[in-house]
């Protein structure tokens, strides 16, 4: 937890959700969604470098509540089924299909994101009370029906359901009455990816759908339904090869199989690899499960039964050539927790943090042997409107360093109890040292791999940052610090060590909490002047590899080689001497009033009649519309070319490669 939980991110939403156990959930491309009697909100949280109360309404999408369906849905079937029975039976009880509940039909009851797929992003699963599945995904900055998997699962296990006798109805029902589900990570098939969505139900059964993605189309299927034999199964987690089920016995069962393994013909459940970190039978069903890779098949398990925390230690064996499962140990623990744990989480110190409704945060330090150490309580704020706001659903961001927190206000009128909006909160798991070490070793790291995916991994820790500086903290890059002084004596080989991203982003924030003897011009000129030593060792690779093939290039690349070799003579900071320009070789034009345009700075283009260009990262050449197209870098907001590629090795952003 951070020093004085600093919260990097706040919001209020119009509407409270349903349940305090999957209305909040975090995707890894940032998004959140929220669960509410209205519909699904999904957003990505607006982090600012300002005070973070102010943070209120980020740019967010809502997905409405389907509407009734036809008189031969599901439902339906469910409504002529009450009305011939006895409405007191747990299983209406348990997914609300009651005539008192009729209003609850067609609410979203349960969300998960999926594993990004290079195609579509993390995909939306979106299942409401009535047993309608749907799947969505982002496309053009709206959220679209990727798929109504309610009528595969209709068509596959309801069968029909006119004359079909009322048990039977009620066998198929039961089985179609989706407790929980879970993603599987993305596999191959071939050249193209796949992904599996497990439905777990009252009647113990795990539906598996497989999506096949190939380009923009995806193909849906159930390809697999296990009757496990269990009670109901209410909660499930899939890691890896590893999926955790967890029936309303209150036992936790793991199985070992690899995802590609689940097919049609696959009936071999039995014989699958399982091991049991806990047996006994209770009414206290295992939630909130958590696992951890210690050492090559080695894990750990961590779960939450009512107000206790376990920690079970599993590995894998081979014996006789077959792949067991073995459960090394489990310690429980025994919380401070009065009621019970509503979310967990893992910091990337090792630190269990879990939310309960007694509105309060607690910290539990867990050694390596998973011993329990100190646990510590923390209030998420002290002010008046927090303070009756009662902690619910509990999620973490990919790499561990933010936490998500949504709370429910309630308020004590004329004798009721009033549930007002609920509020979101994401604050860091890491200290203001801690997070500030591990960036300082990120802009050295030499062997870092900073492409777009990488950098969206240490994202977390910038937007922690953004939290700490919103307490008006303050630090500078040690590198920074030498590039405002002066001191810093720059080479080829130090340059291609410093993780350039991460630099510009603190300098962004030192920029907007600048200390007392720094001005905003100071971090901003020595960001241009890293930029410009990065460039020119850049221009000086292109420069000797192509001037003397001048003559055999494209008009595009004589273009680019021209401009950089007019910059470079203008703004070589290494006084190299630089070859002199060819007089017959073209220059560049305003693609308005084709007047001869120079180089004055790396960034724009003005022509003498004042129109004003965007310059190519890469290839320094003027963007517009009309001659070739462009597009902006994602991580920095640089122009540079997309069709066709200037420098073949050069296709991404220079300072984002």
């Amino acid at each position: 937890m951070g020093d004085s939980s600093p919260i990097v991110f706040s919001m209020f939403t119009t509407t409270s959700h349903l349940n305090d156990t999957h209305a909040l959930q975090w995707s890894v491309d940032d998004n959140i969604c929220l669960l509410t009697d209205k519909g699904a909100i999904v957003f990505a949280p607006d982090y600012t470098f300002s005070d973070s109360s102010t943070s209120l309404y980020p740019h967010k999408h809502f997905i409405p509540n389907p509407p009734e369906s036809d008189p031969l849905a599901i439902q339906s079937t469910a409504k002529r089924f009450i009305d011939n029975q006895r409405p007191e039976c747990d299983w209406f009880d348990h997914i609300h299909l009651t005539k008192g509940f009729a209003s609850n039909y067609a609410k979203y009851q349960l969300s998960a994101w999926s594993p990004r797929v290079a195609q579509f992003g993390s995909l939306l699963a979106l299942l409401t009370y009535d047993n309608r599945l749907s799947i969505y995904f982002s496309e053009a900055n709206k959220w679209k029906l990727l798929a109504d998997c309610t009528k595969i699962l209709d068509a596959e296990i309801g069968s029909h359901y006119k004359g079909v006798p009322l048990v039977k109805a009620f066998e198929h029902l039961h089985k179609l009455s989706i407790n929980c589900m879970a993603w599987s990570p993305v596999f191959k098939e071939g050249e193209d990816e796949a992904l599996m969505l497990v439905c777990c139900t009252s009647s113990g059964h795990c539906h598996f759908m497989k999506f096949s993605f190939t380009g923009r189309n995806a193909s849906i299927n159930l390809v697999n339904s296990w009757k496990t034999g269990l009670d109901s199964i209410v909660f499930v987690e899939w890691y890896k090869e590893y999926l955790a089920i967890c029936p309303l016995n209150g036992q936790l069962i793991v199985i070992k199989i690899p995802v590609q393994a689940i097919k049609p013909e696959y009936d071999d459940w039995l014989m699958t690899p399982k091991v049991v970190p806990w047996r006994e039978v209770d009414d206290m069903p295992v939630l909130n499960i958590i696992f951890q890779e210690i050492e090559h098949g080695r894990y750990k398990i961590f779960f939450s039964k009512n107000c206790h925390v376990f920690i079970a230690t599993m590995k894998e064996m081979i014996v006789a050539r077959k792949t067991m499962l073995q459960l090394c140990g489990i310690t429980v623990i025994e919380t401070l927790v009065k009621t019970r744990i509503t979310g967990l989480s893992l910091s990337p110190d090792n630190d269990l943090i879990f939310s309960s409704p007694d509105r309060l945060l607690t910290n539990l330090h867990v050694k390596d042997d998973s011993t329990a150490l100190d646990q510590t309580t923390h209030p998420i704020n002290s002010d008046e409107v927090v303070s009756n706001l009662t902690p619910l659903g509990l999620r973490t961001s990919r790499n561990r360093v933010l936490t998500c927190l949504a709370q429910t206000m309630t308020k004590l009128h004329d004798h009721l109890l009033l549930v007002e909006p609920t509020r979101i909160i994401i604050f860091p798991n890491l200290s203001f040292d801690a997070v500030t070490s591990r960036i300082e070793a990120l802009i050295e790291d030499t062997n870092l791999y900073t492409k777009y995916n990488s950098l969206r991994e240490i994202m977390d820790l910038l937007n922690a940052l953004r939290g700490y500086y919103s307490n008006n903290l303050n630090w500078t890059p040690k590198i920074l610090e030498k590039l405002l002084d002066g001191k810093w004596n720059w080479n080829a080989s130090s340059l291609r060590s410093i993780n350039f991203k991460i630099l510009r982003f603190i300098s962004l924030a030192c920029v907007q909490r600048a200390p007392a003897n720094r001005t905003v011009t100071d971090f901003e000129e020595a960001v241009m002047h890293l930029e410009e030593l990065i460039l020119l060792e850049h221009v000086k690779f292109i420069h000797e590899k192509f001037w003397d093939q001048r003559h055999t290039l494209t008009r595009n690349q004589v273009l680019s080689l021209v401009t950089m070799a007019s910059w470079a003579s203008k703004n070589d900071l290494s006084k190299a001497t630089w070859t002199n320009h060819d007089s017959s070789l073209e220059t560049e034009k305003c693609p308005i009033c084709r007047e001869d345009v120079s180089i004055q700075n790396f960034r724009e283009g003005l022509c003498p009649k004042n129109h004003r260009f965007g310059r190519c990262i890469n290839s320094l050449l003027l963007c517009d519309l009309i001659s070739i197209k462009y597009e902006l870098c994602k991580l920095c907001g640089r122009s540079l070319y997309s069709v066709p590629n200037i420098w073949q090795n050069y296709v991404e952003c220079l300072f984002c490669h």
